[in-house]
């Protein structure tokens, strides 16, 4: 089992929500398996007290008004301070905040009609109450409900049913060196849990454009080796199974539906000797036939942490880090959605310092103009999605204080937003 949990952390060159989450658990004072935690991925050579704020989270909502940051402050490996907020798009004027209690958002999902916000935190602690998925108003912040993690489980990705009636969760849970995932289908309205599916590893959801399929991803695993990668189809309705994709040596960590939902793209890392992740691996196939149509090339030092698709479904996007010398760098990359041929290749002025968890989450615009980047010190650049050239900024992170901190709501926003104490 050693091994799982260094496949699960990763290296400092490839990073996923999930390594993020057992970042955090160090960070934070939890103990993880005593004998098999390499520690925490973070820009090398970090000292103890290095303080970092950095975003952990971002989202668009699909009418494009609207973005969603979750940002964290750290000092060391302890985590002092996480903020939820969100931000007029065209104004960059922020609308609310939200201040954590040390469990930040690691997924953020608006409604279709832009209207809610759904956030899934992490708590290191039980009694932290971060095991949870919470439903908010946009843009007042005001807290709808409530929906139930396992309790055992880190919330790690969120899908909005394309009707806005459904949420789909996936979870996973790390205990005494036991790993498991979990699939929840909620009723938005109710908050009744409708479907559960049982796997391995990691979970990752999409839903299909038609809201009828649901894409799920989990492992296979044998004793302590890494075997496969799944990538499920289930109807939504009954949870049977359509069409199962299998990735050999692959860890898949997301996926993501074309418009048309003709194809299904997949973003995952390669395993290598000794369960160690090393580059990225994406992959397109065709949803009717599960036919693979491309694979991208193996190249070292790349780490592609977030995929979407163009409003034509002719071009994919991938956003994530790469290496610039010795340096680490954020990057975004496109490429024909048919072929996987490159078309482009942004570099981000995007170092990482030391401290720094090595991720740098991204989500393009509905009309695939701009893209969201998660910069340095908790910033958030809107940049031209073909240029790379900025359009706006974001100061996600200038106002994250320590909720221990007792600091008038004016002195930490602009007047006219609202401060909520979750």
């Amino acid at each position: 089992m050693k091994s799982m949990v260094r496949l699960l952390v990763g290296s400092y060159s490839s990073w996923s929500y999930y390594g993020l989450l057992l970042a955090c658990l160090a960070r934070s004072g939890a103990q993880p398996p005593q004998a098999t935690w390499p520690g925490p991925a973070t820009a090398p050579d970090a000292p103890g007290n290095q303080q970092a704020t950095q975003v952990t989270g971002l989202k668009l909502s699909p009418d494009g008004r609207f973005l969603a940051t979750s940002v964290l402050k750290s000092v060391g490996h302890k985590i002092v301070g996480d903020q939820l907020s969100l931000w007029d798009v065209g104004t960059a004027r922020q609308l609310f905040t939200i201040a954590g209690k040390g469990h930040p958002n690691v997924a953020l999902v608006f409604s279709p009609d832009s209207t809610r916000l759904a956030t899934v935190g992490f708590a290191a602690q039980a009694n932290q109450g971060g095991r949870r998925v919470s439903l908010w108003e946009v843009p007042s912040g005001k807290f709808v409900r409530t929906l139930e993690l396992p309790p055992a489980g880190f919330g790690l990705t969120l899908a909005w049913s394309p009707d806005g009636q459904a949420l789909a969760g996936g979870t996973a849970t790390v205990s005494q060196g036991n790993f498991a995932s979990q699939v929840r289908l909620w009723d938005v309205q109710s908050g009744q849990l409708q479907h559960t599916w049982e796997g391995l590893g990691e979970a990752s959801v999409a839903f299909a454009p038609d809201g009828k399929v649901l894409a799920t991803t989990d492992w296979t695993v044998n004793g302590d080796v890494f075997g496969s990668s799944q990538v499920r189809l289930r109807d939504v309705t009954t949870g049977a199974v359509q069409r199962t994709l299998q990735l050999d040596r692959v860890r898949v960590n997301q996926v993501c539906f074309s418009p048309d939902g003709a194809l299904l793209a997949t973003a995952g890392s390669h395993i290598g000797e000794q369960e160690r992740i090393e580059d990225s691996d994406v992959r397109v196939w065709e949803t009717a036939t599960g036919l693979l149509k491309w694979v991208l090339p193996r190249s070292p030092h790349q780490s592609i942490e977030h995929i979407y698709f163009r409003p034509d479904g002719k071009t994919l996007g991938g956003g994530g880090t790469g290496s610039d010398g010795d340096q680490s760098v954020g990057r975004v990359w496109w490429w024909d959605a048919q072929t996987g041929q490159l078309k482009n290749n942004l570099k981000l002025t995007r170092p990482f310092a030391p401290g720094e968890i090595l991720q740098m989450p991204t989500d393009l615009a509905p009309d695939g103009q701009s893209i969201a980047v998660g910069m340095a010190q908790g910033e958030v650049q809107l940049l031209d999605s073909t240029t790379g050239v900025p359009q706006r900024t974001f100061a996600a992170g200038a106002a994250l204080v320590s909720p221990a901190t007792l600091v008038p709501p004016a002195a930490l926003v602009p007047p006219a937003a609202a401060i909520v104490q979750r």
